[in-house]
C-alpha cells in the first residue's frame, strides 16, 4: 500500500497527489461499499494513471485504506490533526470527548468534558482563518476554556486573531506524525453565558437538567429554557451543563475509545457519531481483501 502510493507521488508529484486527494475528501463516505470507493477512486484518478493502475490494489486492500493513506499522506488536514490529538486522550480517566458539538450554529471540532469543558478549534494548514474570531467568541461563551490547534504557519496570525484568554496549541508532522506543542495555556473564560449554555442543548436535554434538580419539565423546549434560567444559578447551569453532556456522549466515547486501532484515522469521528462495529463496515463481501495491518 504505501509502495503504491509512494509510486503514484513518483509518478504525478506531491502537489497533484494533494489536489487528488483533497477531491477524493470531498467525496469519500465510509458507508460506501468497497466497490464504489474503488469506482469512485479510478474515475478521480482517470488521466492521471494508466487504465487498470488499480486493479492488483482493489483485489487485495480495502478502498478504504488506500484513501487514508493517501489523504494522510498528502492532505493532511483537520480530520487527520484530529485523530492525532485525540490519540492523545484515550487514557486520561474520568472524561469525556465530544466531537462536533453544535455551538451557535457553529460546531466547535472537539469537545473534552473532565470537571472542566474545554472546546478545540482546528486549523489545519489547509484551512483559512477567516471564521476563527466568530468561532472562538461563540465558545467562550459556553466553554469554561477555549484552545485554538492550529499549524505553525497560522500561529502567529492565530495570535492576533483570539482573545487572551484562550489558549494555542501548534502542530506539525514529523516523519508522517503529528507533534504538538503548548504555546499559550488557557485561561476560563470571563464569557460564560448560562443562556448561550442552554440554547446548545437539546429539549430531551434540557428535560434531563430540570430532572437533575427535581423539577418537572415542562412540554415546549422554550419553556425549558427559560425555567432553567429563571431557577438555576450560572454555577449550577455550568455543572449540570456538563453533567449532561457526559451521560449523553459518554457511551459513545468508550465505544470509541474501545474500537479506536480497528478504526482508520479519517474515520475516527464518522464512528464517534454512528457507533457501528468497525468489522461490519471494513468487510466488504465484493472483494479479497488483507487486514488493516
Amino acid at each position: 500500500m504505501i509502495r503504491t502510493v509512494t509510486q503514484l507521488s513518483d509518478q504525478l508529484g506531491g502537489d497533484t497527489l494533494a489536489e487528488l486527494a483533497r477531491l477524493i475528501q470531498g467525496e469519500y463516505d465510509v458507508s460506501q461499499s468497497d466497490r464504489q470507493l474503488w469506482s469512485m477512486i479510478q474515475r478521480v484518478f482517470s488521466g492521471h494513471v494508466k487504465p487498470g493502475f488499480f486493479a492488483e490494489l482493489q483485489e487485495r486492500y480495502l478502498a478504504n485504506a488506500f484513501i487514508n493513506e493517501l489523504i494522510f499522506r498528502y492532505y493532511p488536514g483537520e480530520r487527520v490533526v484530529k485523530y492525532s490529538f485525540v490519540q492523545a486522550l484515550l487514557d486520561n480517566a474520568d472524561e469525556v470527548n465530544v466531537f462536533e458539538l453544535v455551538v451557535h450554529n457553529k460546531r466547535v471540532d472537539l469537545c473534552r468534558i473532565n470537571g472542566s469543558s474545554i472546546g478545540y478549534e482546528i486549523k489545519s494548514e489547509l484551512d483559512n482563518l477567516d471564521r476563527l474570531a466568530d468561532q472562538v467568541s461563540a465558545y467562550s461563551k459556553v466553554f469554561d476554556y477555549v484552545y485554538v490547534i492550529t499549524h505553525e504557519k497560522h500561529r502567529s496570525a492565530v495570535e492576533k486573531l483570539i482573545p487572551g484568554h484562550c489558549g494555542i496549541i501548534s502542530y506539525d508532522f514529523q516523519d508522517l506524525k503529528c507533534a504538538f506543542a503548548a504555546r499559550r495555556l488557557a485561561l476560563r473564560s470571563p464569557h460564560l453565558d448560562p443562556r448561550a449554555q442552554v440554547a446548545s442543548l437539546s429539549a430531551s436535554d434540557l428535560a434531563r437538567m430540570l430532572r437533575m434538580v427535581g423539577q418537572k419539565a415542562p412540554r415546549y423546549k422554550s419553556d425549558r429554557a427559560a425555567r432553567v434560567v429563571a431557577t438555576l444559578s450560572q454555577g449550577e447551569i455550568n455543572d449540570l451543563f456538563k453533567q449532561v453532556l457526559r451521560e449523553k456522549y459518554g457511551w459513545k466515547w468508550n465505544f470509541l475509545k474501545a474500537n479506536f486501532s480497528k478504526i482508520y484515522p479519517i474515520d475516527i469521528q464518522t464512528f464517534f457519531t454512528q457507533p457501528i462495529d468497525p468489522e461490519i463496515v471494513y468487510t466488504r463481501p465484493d472483494a479479497m481483501l488483507s487486514s488493516m495491518a
